[in-house]
């Protein structure tokens, strides 16, 4: 198994102040030195201001180049423009011609009037038309399952000849299955129809909820594939046009179906990003990636807003890096989940403490989202909870997004939540 080095402590990054000093020191020397080096080499002075600020910017991207791991060089050197782009953007539409996204209502939505009612949410719809139109291979890692339409669109695929293969986890999928449905459950059905199922045989949880499509789109985000997912919890689904984002989807997918799960799978992080239509995308897989260790960095880069939805938030390096960038005049704001957020170890203390907007949710199901959004720029998503068990233990998937227009979407549906919301009693 591969191992990253640890990314800086906030010590080794204040250790840099010195040499900020130094320079800062060396350019009030050179503002008396430059003039006599003019008037001895009758060099014009501006073009020796010039060669000084061009030496500077050069010895910046060095030492950027050298403090920082190569695959956030990368994404941060995205193909994307940087004008403009932490101002608000208005999306016209729930989709670009390479991604779509789906929000469920929560439990104030309705649609809980019968189960079939499920099957009718567009998230759902959406799922079962991609199903539809697949023409060799659905691969599906999810953590619950119980979804009517979408069983029967698998089923039909299974029967037609597209290889359909369903990793689940062993006892969230497929013995609660057993339980609520003994008469005929889903996985049994599944399988009859020629669907291969497979568990996780016991590890951490195999809390992933991420498919597959003929090896060029994949479905993630926090959905369970369950009535409650879709009915009653607060949830984003993202659907991917992407054969490279695809590809490594496929390989953490092959590791699970070889029995590589949790640590016994290898990391490949380096590898993990993509660029589509010059947006950047980069996945980490839990828990080989050591995720909490490389997602502090990129939030500590924040220069103006920290925005979140979180079901559990109970990390506290992730914590005190919001705590840190609050401080420093950032705006941190998010949603906590209310159910077992004001427990001792939650961050919902330390950012109240701390003087940072927060509120609990308002749905009386779960606001299910695990969501960060940087800058209204980059958004955060997929099944991975903000705590240690994610991090250590499950199997689990998020992915980052370069994409002012998909941040502005998930900023909406933040300021729905944060509508309904409460203030946390203090």
């Amino acid at each position: 198994m591969a191992h990253k080095p640890p990314p800086p402590t906030h010590e080794e990054m204040l250790s840099h102040q010195p040499s900020l000093v130094m320079a800062l020191i060396g350019l009030v020397s050179l503002r008396r030195t430059l003039p006599l080096i003019a008037r001895r080499t009758r060099a014009p002075l501006m073009l020796l201001w010039l060669g000084v600020l061009v030496t500077i910017l050069l010895v910046g991207l060095a030492v950027f180049r050298l403090d920082t791991p190569q695959w956030l060089q990368a994404f941060l050197l995205s193909e994307t423009p940087a004008a403009e782009v932490l101002a608000p953007v208005q999306a016209e539409a729930e989709e670009a011609h390479w991604w779509q996204v789906y929000f469920t209502l929560g439990a104030d939505g309705g649609c809980l009037e019968a189960d079939s009612m499920a099957d009718e949410q567009a998230v759902t719809r959406a799922l079962v038309s991609q199903i539809e139109q697949a023409q060799e291979s659905i691969y599906i890692a999810a953590f619950s399952f119980d979804l009517e339409s979408v069983a029967l669109a698998l089923m039909d695929a299974a029967r037609r000849g597209v290889e359909v293969v369903f990793i689940t986890d062993d006892l969230y999928g497929l013995a609660d299955d057993e339980i609520k449905y003994p008469q005929a459950p889903y996985f049994e059905r599944l399988a009859q129809a020629g669907v291969q199922v497979q568990t996780d045989g016991g590890t951490g949880l195999m809390h992933n909820k991420f498919i597959i499509f003929d090896r060029s789109a994949v479905w993630t985000g926090s959905l369970n594939l369950t009535r409650n997912g879709v009915c009653r919890n607060n949830n984003n689904a993202l659907l991917i046009h992407s054969e490279a984002l695809a590809d490594l989807y496929l390989n953490e997918f092959e590791e699970m179906r070889h029995h590589e799960f949790g640590a016994a799978s290898p990391s490949t992080l380096e590898q993990q990003t993509v660029y589509i239509d010059g947006h950047g995308v980069r996945v980490f897989f839990a828990p080989e990636d050591q995720v909490l260790a490389n997602l502090a960095p990129i939030i500590a880069l924040s220069q103006q807003e920290v925005l979140f939805m979180a079901y559990s938030f109970t990390t506290h390096g992730l914590c005190d890096e919001m705590v840190a960038l609050h401080q420093r005049g950032v705006t941190v704001r998010g949603v906590f989940e209310s159910r077992g957020s004001s427990v001792d170890h939650s961050c919902l203390n330390d950012l109240l403490a701390s003087g940072a907007e927060v509120r609990q949710d308002g749905n009386p199901a779960a606001m299910h989202h695990k969501v960060i959004i940087l800058d209204r720029r980059y958004v955060i998503t997929g099944s991975f909870n903000f705590s240690n068990s994610a991090d250590q233990r499950n199997d689990e998937n998020l992915i980052m997004i370069d994409d002012p227009a998909l941040a502005q979407l998930f900023i909406d549906e933040l300021e729905l939540r944060w509508s309904v919301a409460q203030e946390p009693a203090q």
